[in-house]
């Protein structure tokens, strides 16, 4: 796979980890903060079963969390260091 292929890779595995903690910190912060203000959204059940898989994917272990460094140091040559 090209260079910049894999960087491309690690960029885009990147992404998604922000995103997946972006969705736990405000799902956390928004649920009880939106129960309490009365905001419907936030009781809809394809939001909570969402944020309820995706902080079981995330305390399953860290699987994935080096995913981005490893593709990385291969593209630039470091092996596995």
């Amino acid at each position: 796979m090209p260079q910049g292929t894999q960087l491309a890779l690690a960029d885009a595995v990147l992404a998604v980890h922000v995103a997946v903690i972006l969705l736990n910190v405000v799902g956390m912060a928004a649920i009880p903060v939106g129960g309490w203000c009365g905001w419907r959204w936030v009781r809809v059940p394809w939001w909570r079963a969402l944020h309820i898989a995706v902080l079981a994917l995330v305390a399953r272990g860290p699987g994935s969390v080096s995913l981005d460094g490893l593709i990385r140091r291969r593209a630039l040559g470091r092996g596995l260091q």
